[in-house]
């Protein structure tokens, strides 16, 4: 049996800052690959892996606390999500590691013990 998290959230340390993330249900990510193929005039379907991973990990985050700017703490916004991902992919990639990590120890448990 399969559990879904729903909207739990899950928080982790990753490089001395804390982020609270949620599961991205599978229509969310099939809306994220909607959105991010495009049809060349050839006919050929190309897709943008880096604006994909944006935005998982724009709607995964949803509160981070250690993260600063030149002045000072950033607030967890898609703008301030974007700077980070545009400034640091490394970090962003460690978040979605360790939040996709999270979840899927937490559904492997779940489906351990029913």
């Amino acid at each position: 049996m399969k559990v879904r998290t729903g909207d739990t959230r899950i928080k982790k340390e990753v490089d001395g800052s804390t982020v609270e993330g949620r599961n991205v249900p599978p229509e969310v990510l099939g809306e994220f690959r909607r959105k991010n193929t495009i049809e060349t005039k050839e006919g050929r379907a190309e897709f943008d892996s880096n604006g994909f991973q944006f935005d998982c990990f724009d709607y995964r985050v949803t509160s981070w606390w250690g993260v600063e700017g030149e002045s000072g703490p950033l607030e967890c916004t898609r703008e301030n999500k974007k700077m980070v991902w545009e400034f640091d992919q490394d970090y962003c990639g460690k978040v979605l590691t360790a939040l996709n990590d999270a979840f899927r120890s937490r559904e492997d448990l779940a489906e351990k013990n029913s």
